[in-house]
């Protein structure tokens, strides 16, 4: 009898820990997600209108998709708790879905980036054009030797 109320309280003690892992890991998601969220807009603010956004919003997928690994680390500690087979599809479904929101953020993350290469080369190659129209030649430029 005694052996079985070991195990119980050990039991409870155990769903106790994963309840509060799970509402941690939550709370560290919503924190992750919401910090990297004020501090985009706050750079969002100070940008001028002729530049490209891109980099921040690769900077924000990165964000979305960290807390998203978290929500889903909490998802994951859920299943310990499941005692009914509907608690386990409702459970299936959440991280179905979750995953698929972190493959759509990373797609448009590598999307994003090769934006950001071309705007990146697009730029460099007008900087270059500027620069050879106004003599400074800047690769060719004669080295001193005094």
């Amino acid at each position: 009898m005694e052996e079985l109320q070991i195990v119980a309280t050990m039991h409870h003690f155990l769903n106790h820990l994963v309840h509060i892992l799970m509402v941690v890991l939550e709370i560290l998601g919503a924190v992750v997600i919401a910090y990297g969220a004020i501090v985009i807009f706050v750079r969002f603010l100070t940008l001028k209108y002729s530049q490209p956004c891109t980099d921040m919003r690769i900077r924000f997928a990165r964000t979305i998709s960290l807390g998203l690994e978290f929500y889903l680390a909490a998802e994951i500690f859920k299943t310990v708790m499941i005692k009914e087979p509907r608690d386990l599809i409702s459970v299936a479904v959440i991280v179905v879905l979750r995953t698929v929101m972190a493959v759509v953020v990373h797609w448009e993350m590598k999307h994003d980036m090769e934006t950001l290469k071309e705007e990146y080369e697009l730029q460099h190659a007008q900087s270059s054009a500027l620069a050879v129209a106004h003599g400074n030649d800047l690769e060719h430029e004669p080295v001193s030797l005094s």
